[in-house]
Order: C-alpha cells, then sequence, then structure tokens
C-alpha cells in the first residue's frame, strides 16, 4: 500500500510520538525528568525518513502547502510537558475522530548527554510511570539551536528488544536494552525546525 506524503508523515507522527503502545514502562519516573526548558515552542515538521526498504532509507519533506506542527507546552507538574500536533493543511471536523485527545504527557530522560523523550499514554492525570501496563513510547533526540531531531529504534532492534523481553520485564531490564543496544540501533526519523 502507497501513502502519500501526508498520509505517511501522519501515520509516523502517530506512531512514534503518539501510539504510546510499544513499552511498559518510560526510562525515568516524571520525578526524576531532567529539565529541558528549550523544546518548549511550536516546530514544524521538516522531513521524515521512511525505513520500509532495507536496503535504504528515503528522506521526505513536506509538499508546497503541507504543514505539520508539534507543539510542547509546560504541564503543570515540574520537567512534564504535553505534546501534540497539527496537520494545518489536513482539517478535520470533531464528528471524524472516535478519539478526541491527540494530545500526551512526556518528560526527558538525560543519559550521558544522550536525551530520550518518554512520552506517555493520553490519560487526564499525571503519569506516575511506576505501574506495567501502562503503555510508552520512548524517543531518541538531539536539539542543536533550532533544530529538533527524533530518532527511533529500527525494526531489528524493536524485535530483538521486545524477544529478549519476553511479556514480562521489570523498569530497569528495559533502561538496560534501550541504553545499551548495538551500534545503529536508533534511526533518524523526524527532523522538525522551530517556529519563530
Amino acid at each position: 500500500m502507497h501513502f502519500n506524503i501526508h498520509q505517511r508523515l501522519s501515520l509516523l507522527l502517530i506512531l512514534v510520538l503518539f501510539a504510546g503502545c510499544e513499552w511498559d514502562y518510560p526510562l525515568s519516573q516524571p520525578e526524576d525528568a531532567a529539565a529541558e526548558a528549550k523544546l518548549f515552542g511550536a516546530w514544524k515538521l521538516v522531513a521524515n525518513y521512511d525505513y520500509s526498504d532495507p536496503t535504504k532509507f528515503t528522506k521526505t519533506t513536506p509538499a508546497a502547502g503541507e504543514l505539520t506542527v508539534l507543539k510542547i507546552m509546560k504541564a503543570s507538574e515540574e520537567n512534564v510537558f504535553i505534546i501534540g500536533f497539527t496537520e494545518f493543511h489536513k482539517p478535520q471536523l470533531p464528528s471524524d475522530a472516535s478519539d478526541k485527545r491527540r494530545t500526551q504527557y512526556a518528560w526527558v530522560t538525560n543519559l550521558d548527554n544522550t536525551r530520550y523523550l518518554n512520552v506517555g499514554s493520553s490519560v487526564l492525570e499525571k503519569p506516575v510511570g511506576a505501574e506495567k501496563n501502562r503503555a510508552y513510547t520512548v524517543v531518541k533526540y538531539e536539539l542543536i539551536e533550532d533544530k529538533l531531531v527524533m530518532h527511533t529504534l529500527n525494526r531489528n532492534a524493536r524485535v530483538r528488544i521486545s524477544s529478549f523481553l519476553g511479556d514480562f520485564y521489570d523498569a530497569d531490564t528495559l533502561f538496560q536494552q534501550l541504553t545499551s543496544g548495538e551500534k545503529g540501533d536508533w534511526q533518524m526519523a523526524l527532523e522538525f525546525a522551530r517556529m519563530q
């Protein structure tokens, strides 16, 4: 099945940031989150990377008239964010979606100057991070001046880590697997530019 650019971007953004169906635990608890005020604001999507062909990747940029914005704002809790995205080229009526929540909680884990964004589920209360069966997505990122680059685990790494963990694992084992994997486990997924 082939998707046009904005369909692929929508699917990728939802999968990477908002699906929240990857891991049972975050890398760190929200109360231990690293401060990262430079993430606050609006970020324009400028490129995404498609790895569906195992022999090469495809970098795609939005076409003229396509605008996807990632908004990151401070939540009421210390160092916890609320993130969400809007596709301005793709209007949506309120009745078009069964899930009206398009935002999620997120916080940063900083490990030896490598930063990870823990994206929690879309719940009304603050995520506590310690309970199993709450779904989390972990994204590695780089913030260089007005450029934000997000990396996701490649397919092989996901399969390897999931196989190693099995159905029952604890937060410490997940942390070890996500932060000390093989070279090349993390691949560039999305690039954003800060909107002025």
